[in-house]
């Protein structure tokens, strides 16, 4: 494992004391290589990105599989479109705050929207009434709507949580570095 080592100079006031010399060790980032100076994809969003993949493929499969061809069955891919370009976004350094932020709110707004038509569909799905509450001939792409709303609201309160736990573990990150640093 490789340390970097920095030596700044720090200037105290002229009238004090002189410049002197400090230098700090600091461990490998896993966000960006500083003797490389480019940028690698942190944990987040590596997540955002998979979590992104997975609701673009189960909005995909969910549209590919629907009896009525309906756009909002591509509800969950546009949730997954939108966490993959965030995820990439937060490769970039200058980004990367800004891309999780906005990443955590797609997550909260997809989480509160699928819970909202889904969960009170559950017992319906559990118990197949879903034929008994709908004409027959819609039954099956309720159960598909359905099914496709309760996924997008897991999936979303998973990366909810995630983008929580890691705002709280960098902020404590931050707290535990030494003055004048920025994390």
């Amino acid at each position: 494992m490789n340390y970097i080592v920095r030596v700044k100079r720090v200037k105290s006031h002229p009238y004090l004391a002189p410049t002197r010399l400090t230098s700090e060790v600091d461990t490998p980032n896993l966000t960006q290589t500083a003797l490389e100076g480019k940028a690698v994809m942190s944990s987040m969003s590596r997540i955002a990105v998979v979590v992104g993949l997975v609701l673009a493929a189960y909005g995909l499969l969910s549209y590919a599989t629907a009896e009525s061809k309906s756009l909002t069955a591509l509800i969950p891919a546009g949730f997954g479109g939108a966490f993959i370009l965030l995820g990439l976004l937060a490769t970039k350094e200058n980004l990367r705050k800004h891309a999780m932020h906005l990443a955590a709110l797609v997550a909260l707004i997809g989480f509160l929207g699928g819970a909202a038509m889904g969960f009170p569909k559950i017992p319906a799905l559990i118990s197949g009434s879903m034929k008994e509450i709908q004409p027959p001939e819609k039954a099956r792409s309720a159960e598909n709507a359905a099914r496709s709303q309760v996924v997008l609201a897991i999936v979303c309160l998973f990366f909810f949580g995630m983008s929580v736990n890691s705002f709280v573990q960098a902020r404590l990150a931050r707290k535990k570095s030494p003055a004048g640093e920025s994390a």
